[in-house]
């Protein structure tokens, strides 16, 4: 599901809570294929009053806001390297994406944005996406389930009309050694991201 959302050839994915069917890599849609390098936005204001850094006793949406706000600002940093390098992915780019997501979800981001190449740049500009969660499915000391709006229009130069932004979301814990350099706050990674229409919720998620 991507930049608003993917398109391209399903996979089905099964993530313990979800089985979602994603399309894979490759189809970023809309806007001239040009990359165009503008300065960094302002700091997002995100939600200080909720602590990201432990799991409450009780999940809830507000909760759940937090934890994305902040993933979202660390997919905007890599977003403003992949722009800075010109299109070009490297060592610091891999590792905020690495922060965000969990193993599988990372590979499918990695091959999203790796229909880029140094001849080919994307239409990026140095934005992050923007979610809002909608519905809180399932949650557990170990898993997160939501419905939310995801909008990955902010990173593009010309955002693509049109778009589907209604997904499903699955976060687990996140694994430190994925986040050596601490740019994730929160305890979670994203493991499964989809589009709603094509993902399927087992029963009480997350037990």
């Amino acid at each position: 599901m991507k930049r608003g959302m993917r398109s391209g050839a399903g996979a089905v994915v099964a993530a313990g809570a979800l089985l979602v069917v994603l399309a894979l890599p490759g189809c970023r849609s809309g806007g001239a294929r040009t990359l165009e390098t503008l300065p960094p936005e302002p700091p997002t204001t995100t939600t200080t009053a909720v602590d990201v850094t432990k799991v409450p006793a009780v999940i809830d949406v507000a909760y759940v806001q937090a934890v994305i706000d902040r993933l979202d600002v660390v997919i905007g940093d890599a977003v403003r390297v992949l722009v800075g390098n010109k299109g070009v992915p490297n060592a610091e780019f891999v590792q905020l994406l690495s922060a965000v997501y969990g193993d599988k979800q990372f590979q499918r981001e990695q091959e999203d944005y790796g229909s880029y190449t140094g001849l080919e740049p994307y239409p990026l500009k140095e934005g992050h996406p923007i979610t809002k969660i909608v519905q809180l499915l399932g949650s557990s000391p170990t898993c997160m389930v939501v419905e939310a709006q995801r909008d990955y229009g902010p990173t593009y130069v010309s955002a693509p009309t049109g778009r589907d932004t209604d997904a499903v979301m699955e976060f687990n814990p996140k694994h430190p050694e994925r986040d050596p350099g601490s740019r994730n706050p929160t305890m979670w990674a994203v493991t499964v991201e989809g589009f709603k229409r094509d993902s399927k919720v087992k029963d009480n998620p997350c037990h």
